[in-house]
């Protein structure tokens, strides 16, 4: 199977707060996919960016966009607009002055899962030279190897199991801001990556852990440590959602 994941961190933007902790979500979820139970990716099927311009991302989007997996994550500042056709539109920024909505990281591929851990305020005001027109492209040492083949295997096997599709989750609901901290990350992203770590922990023989299941259980721990944060992970018509974790 050939897959691609993008890990973006937008820890510096002029007139906002430093946000290191989203470098510290990208070290962790390459840390997670290189592992056996993530998946068993391999480094060169994972490219990390601070900070990019849309430029940088394209060439990765395009190469994405003929893989049969594809899994991006965003870590930093976003907001909401409308959307030019009904509903709102998530907006993630990348860098000064380049803004880009979060459906614009689907490479167009078969399945893909995008990943969103930023804020979500609606904001009605917002310039529109900002939201870019240009924009609109539609460590450790693990088990022996042997075992890292099986999961990498069985990683494969559950992403060809699902229907073919996009997945998306946000780490809040519309309208509201997303915890962060500087040493642990992004609330979402950290309790994503627990509860995937205590699920393969857990397991006693060949078994998947789907996105939607991981996504409930870190949904239900970051409103208990913050309540006014709710992630939303869109419906859709899937019967069986992509894997986040093999053991």
């Amino acid at each position: 199977m050939k897959r691609f994941a993008l890990l973006i961190a937008a820890p510096k933007l002029k007139d906002h707060r430093p946000l290191p902790g989203t470098e510290v979500d990208v070290v962790k979820l390459r840390e997670w996919l290189l592992s056996d139970r993530g998946g068993a990716w391999e480094p060169n099927e994972i490219k990390t960016f601070s900070n990019p311009a849309f430029t940088d991302l394209k060439p990765y989007l395009t190469y994405q966009s003929g893989c049969d997996y594809a899994f991006t994550a965003f870590a930093g500042h976003g907001y909401m607009v409308k959307a030019e056709y009904g509903g709102h539109d998530t907006v993630v920024c990348l860098r000064d002055g380049e803004d880009l909505r979060v459906k614009e990281l689907n490479p167009g591929n078969k399945r893909c899962t995008v990943v969103a851990d930023c804020c979500r305020n609606l904001i009605t005001d917002i310039p529109a030279e900002l939201i870019k027109e240009a924009l609109t492209y539609n460590a450790k040492s693990f088990s022996a190897y042997d075992d890292r083949a099986r999961l990498r295997a069985l990683f494969d096997q559950a992403v060809t199991a699902a229907e073919e599709g996009a997945t998306y989750l946000y780490s809040c609901d519309k309208n509201q801001q997303a915890a962060d901290d500087d040493d642990d990350g992004g609330l979402f992203t950290f309790h994503l990556l627990k509860a995937a770590r205590e699920w393969a922990g857990a397991q006693a023989r060949p078994a998947v852990l789907r996105l939607d299941t991981a996504f409930a259980t870190a949904k239900a721990r970051v409103t208990v440590a913050e309540p006014q944060q709710h992630p939303e992970m869109p419906p859709v018509r899937r019967l069986v959602h992509f894997p986040f974790a093999v053991a």
